[in-house]
């Protein structure tokens, strides 16, 4: 083959290859195009177990055992200091259950009570306005106008809030309960052996005021390590179990001083001895250490909790344009009960929440779809 025919030859084959090469090339950015142009495959629901939002009451309590015995005189004392404005009957006279034996003057814990009120109302009000602001937050966040950290400030300062709220509601309720100490009723019917003071004296916490000659009045002694006992007083509930039976009744004093082993004792005035039981017998006891009542009840696993537990974000199940989604909703956590946790947050009974380990909430972002969610009975 001449020297001119082979570098034709080496000519038309490398134009072949060039061509191949270029014809490949946009091949490649053909299917690139139509591989970009098709949208990106929507997030996937989560399938998840859900639990409706109650409303109850729920509460803390250690288990311990009670002795019940029955007593033939009762002393009766005052729970709350101050000057005696008004006594009851003398010697001699029969009184029942209830009956108002003293009264002591509440003004200056009236007062108290009074200004924080006057918080509570200012908190509720600074509350309600970052409630709306993180509302008006989450809206620009979905329309591209802020970002997540904003948000989570928001929520934060919202839950700040309430938790405040909150915590002046639980002084004012402590406030309250010893300001009802100031009326000091008989707690058994019987007879008065001995009137202890007059109008007028100062009388301190746990000062005899009266001996009642009692009818059929009993006792409940409760033995408690002193963690627990520094946690209960006067007022505190202790629930008596006896088989289904149930009732509570009020500690009326405390006795600080621990035994050879460590115990202190809280004690109850009965009017009789409870569920026919002789003096003597022991009975199981629940001493309700923390209580809320009429309060929103969600279980535990529907909880994202804080470092310290007192706040938590839990995902409500609403419905969005494509079904039904995640709402993240930050909540105050009151207390964590036999029956629930009690929160404090923009929720209603009725709503739906999100069920599921700690692991998998930390997954769950707001505005996830949800498929198939599951009410748990």
């Amino acid at each position: 083959m001449s020297r001119k025919r082979r570098i034709l030859t080496s000519t038309l084959i490398g134009l072949v290859v060039i061509a191949l090469i270029a014809g490949g090339a946009r091949l490649r950015k053909k299917r690139l195009e139509e591989v970009t142009s098709v949208a990106p495959p929507g997030k996937a629901p989560w399938a998840l177990r859900t639990a409706q939002v109650g409303r109850g009451s729920t509460s803390r309590a250690f288990p311990a055992l009670g002795l019940v015995v029955s007593t033939a005189e009762l002393t009766v004392a005052s729970q709350f200091p101050g000057t005696i404005l008004e006594l009851g009957p003398r010697e001699g006279v029969a009184v029942k259950r209830g009956d108002v034996l003293a009264r002591i003057d509440t003004r200056e814990i009236d007062d108290q009570i009074a200004g924080v009120v006057s918080q509570i109302e200012a908190g509720q009000v600074d509350a309600d306005r970052l409630d709306k602001e993180l509302e008006r937050e989450r809206d620009l966040l979905r329309a591209g106008g802020s970002s997540a950290s904003e948000v989570e400030a928001r929520e934060s300062a919202a839950v700040a809030a309430r938790k405040k709220v909150v915590t002046l509601q639980k002084q004012r309720s402590s406030l309250e309960v010893r300001r009802g100490f100031a009326t000091v009723e008989a707690p058994a019917d019987g007879v008065i052996a001995a009137r202890l003071a007059e109008e007028g004296d100062l009388c301190v916490a746990f000062h005899p005021l009266y001996r009642i000659a009692a009818q059929g009045g009993a006792r409940l002694s409760v033995k408690l390590p002193q963690g627990v006992l520094e946690r209960v007083g006067p007022g505190t509930l202790i629930a008596l179990v006896h088989g289904d039976e149930r009732r509570e009744v009020a500690a009326t004093r405390i006795h600080p001083e621990l035994d050879d082993l460590a115990l202190g004792t809280v004690e109850a005035d009965l009017s009789e001895l409870p569920f026919g039981l002789p003096s003597g017998a022991r009975l199981a006891v629940r001493v309700i250490i923390e209580r809320r009542d009429d309060a929103l009840l969600v279980p535990e696993d529907a909880l994202l909790r804080s470092g310290d537990g007192s706040t938590a974000r839990l995902f409500r199940i609403v419905s969005g344009e494509s079904g039904p989604c995640l709402n993240a909703v930050g909540v105050v956590v009151d207390l964590v009960g036999d029956a629930g946790v009690a929160v404090s947050g923009p929720l209603q009974p009725g709503d739906r929440v999100a069920l599921a380990r700690d692991g998998l909430l930390r997954r769950l972002t707001d505005g996830d779809p949800v498929f198939q969610a599951e009410t748990r009975p």
